[in-house]
Formats: C-alpha cells, structure tokens, sequence
C-alpha cells in the first residue's frame, strides 16, 4: 500500500461537498460491510452511519485510518498497541 494513495484518499474525503456519501461511496467499493470497518477501526456502526449520513464528519485522523482500512482490505498489521492500531477490538 502506497502512502501517496492513502494521502490522494484523505484528500478525496476532506475536499468532498458530501463527505458522507464519498465514505460510502469508498466504503461499498472496497467490498467491506460498515460492520466490517467499525470493527476494524474500533468505532461504532452508527459512528459510522452518522459519517455516511453527514450527521457527524470525521477528523482527519478519523479519515486517514478509513482510507487505510480501505485499502487493505481490513486490519493493518504492525500497527498494534498504538494509536493507529487497526486490529479489531477483544
């Protein structure tokens, strides 16, 4: 996975007019469920919903990490006990 392609993600999220229906839009084309990336983000489904539905707009931490998830396709190794740490929640 490239950074140039994570940061061209987080770019894509944060110039968005409609951020929630670009993270949805991501989302389904990645092939993975809100449920899928809650769990790999350690964040709730309805954080999730609220995103995709312009209710709440994530940080752009929060953004980065989606993009991340995205592209890998779930939890990024070598991330553990830290605060980029994406391997679902025990």
């Amino acid at each position: 996975m490239a950074r140039s392609e994570v940061d061209r993600d987080v770019a894509i999220i944060a110039n968005a007019k409609d951020i929630g229906a670009q993270l949805r839009k991501m989302r389904e084309a990645s092939g993975l469920t809100r449920e899928q990336v809650a769990v790999y983000m350690r964040k709730s489904v309805s954080t999730l919903v609220r995103w995709e539905t312009n209710q709440k707009v994530p940080t752009i931490m929060e953004a980065r990490r989606f993009a991340l998830v995205l592209q890998r396709g779930g939890p990024i190794p070598g991330f553990l006990n830290s605060p980029f740490d994406l391997v679902p929640a025990a």
